[in-house]
């Protein structure tokens, strides 16, 4: 991978073709998506990992770390290295709102979009509040608001952080290998203080813009326009999946065919598994039948009987990622004959999700038949 700066940020990239935008989230960095960026600038892709503001030693010191702030950067950043081409973008964790804020703010810059770990809209929030297993499950939150966190998270050679990946991602058993390189990014000079930052501005008034903030009032309730996918691990140990199963009513995603929402089985907060190639904006993996089924979204040909079936299918969650893998497969296979059977066209136009759970060699393999079989 490449290391360049454009627009004061600094980002990873690899590849030509259709422009792929990585975010990553806390804790984290952008080294941890290389095994991503390797695969997919193989598959058609420019492959974009930038590192979020402050998580360079270079970095300057914003004026706040909002994400919707974060959000007005990255358009910037977008712009000055893909122009007017419509993207590809994936947040996890971090990522996740601030991608929300980019498809919110300019969702003409976006083709399709997915995100990971923290869903959008107020049921976090709300959880927070009311919530004690999520308010336990979010100590640390409040323990960064606290001057100590810069002389505990560095103690015991970063244990703080190695803790987290354990806790947050427990079936994941080679966490170690990720959790270094944050540690190799987080103990650069001033880094892990702006990484805390995003959190403190997050709480503290003092620390926040009043014109971010009146920004994000105006965006409340807001559906989101372009096509989006939202995935969450069940054994996510930092959100629970209660959470965001009780928050999901409510989460301002467009309705219809737009949006989809998958738990994966198995999986937990930190997604370093493959990427893959989902269905097309016409199609979402659902969980009719034992095995489940590429069908078409509502709104599509289907008859009425159908389409109201389809339409409850559309809003259900996918709990079980084998089978959700192996509808993709079989998708990918059947000819295309008919409005019931619609085949997901190859190439980089697929929208995209991270594939969390899985081996990587085996997702990758998933995601290149899906890119490539005709």
């Amino acid at each position: 991978m490449e290391k360049i700066t454009s627009n004061d940020i600094n980002y990873f990239t690899k590849g030509s073709g259709k422009p792929l935008y990585l975010i990553h989230g806390f804790p984290d960095c952008a080294e941890n998506f290389k095994a991503q960026v390797n695969f997919f600038s193989e598959n058609g892709y420019e492959v974009i990992a930038p590192f979020l503001p402050g998580y360079s030693e270079n970095d300057k010191e914003l004026d706040t770390y909002q994400t919707l702030r974060i959000s007005e950067i990255f358009i910037n950043f977008i712009e000055s290295v893909s122009g007017d081409e419509k993207i590809y973008l994936y947040g996890h964790d971090w990522g996740a709102p601030i991608v929300n804020g980019i498809a919110l703010l300019r969702p003409d810059l976006i083709n399709k979009f997915s995100t990971a770990a923290v869903p959008h809209g107020v049921g976090v929030q709300t959880a927070l509040l009311t919530d004690g297993d999520q308010q336990r499950k979010s100590w640390y939150m409040f323990f960064f608001q606290l001057p100590i966190a810069e002389v505990s998270v560095p103690m015991n050679e970063y244990e703080f952080i190695h803790r987290l990946w354990r806790e947050w991602s427990p079936d994941l058993k080679d966490y170690k290998k990720y959790s270094n390189n944050v540690v190799s990014v987080l103990s650069k000079v001033n880094v892990l203080s702006r990484a805390l930052s995003y959190y403190r501005c997050s709480f503290q008034g003092s620390l926040q813009l009043d014109r971010i903030n009146a920004k994000s009032s105006e965006l409340l309730g807001i559906k989101i326009k372009p096509p989006c996918l939202y995935f969450h691990g069940k054994n996510d140990g930092c959100i629970a999946l209660a959470s965001v199963l009780h928050a999901k009513r409510r989460m301002p995603y467009p309705s219809g065919h737009n949006a989809a929402m998958h738990a994966t089985h198995g999986a937990v907060h930190a997604l370093p598994g493959g990427l893959r190639p989902q269905p097309q904006h016409g199609e979402v993996v659902s969980r009719r039948g034992r095995g489940g089924g590429v069908v078409p979204a509502p709104g599509s040909r289907a008859p009425p009987a159908r389409r109201a079936r389809q339409w409850r299918a559309a809003c259900q969650i996918e709990m079980h990622a084998k089978h959700a893998s192996q509808c993709m497969h079989e998708g990918s296979r059947r000819a295309g004959g008919g409005p019931h059977r619609r085949r997901a066209a190859a190439g980089p136009d697929l929208p995209l999700c991270l594939r969390a759970g899985d081996d990587l060699p085996a997702a990758n393999r998933t995601a290149a038949r899906l890119l490539h079989d005709q």
